[in-house]
């Protein structure tokens, strides 16, 4: 009886009958189709998980966390001009001039000569542009009981300013309860002058004296 080599390496009779099937490399074949498949496969899911960890890098973060320590894109809360300018320190009132300004409620105690209150308060006083502002915005009524005046801009907010006098050069005190002086940071048409802020019953207005002279102050916050 003969034998053949059938297909997939098996043995054949000449009657058609199997006999044994001693080739073993239809089953390598095999064997190799399938470490490919998995590898085909591992190969895809790693691609996929990282492709996913890189996606989940990207954060969106809160404010409060936006822009420390992370280069990815950070989303921030806007913040509009209105809240900007809605802000007002503590003891300061809105008069609502066009510049903004905002004037304190009440004077720093005492007097003060322009050297002085400059080296003190510095760009904390008022600009002669800044009381030149007030007196045009501000509706002015002298309140003779209090020997003060009242200052009202045009969003009903108001500051009193009271009428202290002052001391000249000399060290002299006059204008007790009849007039206001208050510095200001500007310097007048001669270097020992400076320009400050006057008032009476007769109303407000700029003016100059000597610097070595001592007035009263009221702080100014620009709040643009």
């Amino acid at each position: 009886m003969g034998e053949s080599l059938g297909k997939k390496g098996f043995v054949i009779a000449d009657d058609g009958t199997i006999i044994r099937s001693d080739n073993k490399g239809g089953k390598k074949g095999w064997l190799i189709i399938v470490v490919i498949l998995i590898s085909i496969v591992t190969i895809g899911l790693t691609m996929y998980i990282n492709s996913s960890e890189w996606d989940n890098s990207v954060s969106y973060y809160e404010p409060d966390e936006c822009c420390d320590t992370v280069v990815e894109k950070c989303v921030e809360e806007p913040v509009s001009e209105a809240e900007v300018e809605e802000y007002i320190p503590d003891g300061y009132v809105d008069l609502g001039l066009p510049s903004g300004t905002l004037w304190k409620e009440e004077n720093e105690g005492g007097f003060y000569d322009f050297d002085e209150a400059m080296e003190q308060y510095g760009d904390r006083l008022p600009t002669r542009s800044q009381i030149e502002e007030l007196i045009t915005y501000c509706q002015w009524t002298w309140m003779s009981a209090a020997s003060a005046i009242k200052m009202t801009g045009s969003n009903n907010n108001y500051i009193i300013m009271p009428a202290l006098g002052r001391f000249d050069c000399d060290g002299e005190y006059d204008y007790g309860d009849e007039a206001g002086f208050y510095w200001s940071s500007t310097i007048g048409y001669r270097s020992d002058l400076a320009c400050n802020l006057k008032f009476s019953s007769d109303g407000p207005d700029t003016g100059q004296d000597g610097r070595c002279g001592s007035c009263s102050i009221r702080l100014v916050y620009n709040n643009r």
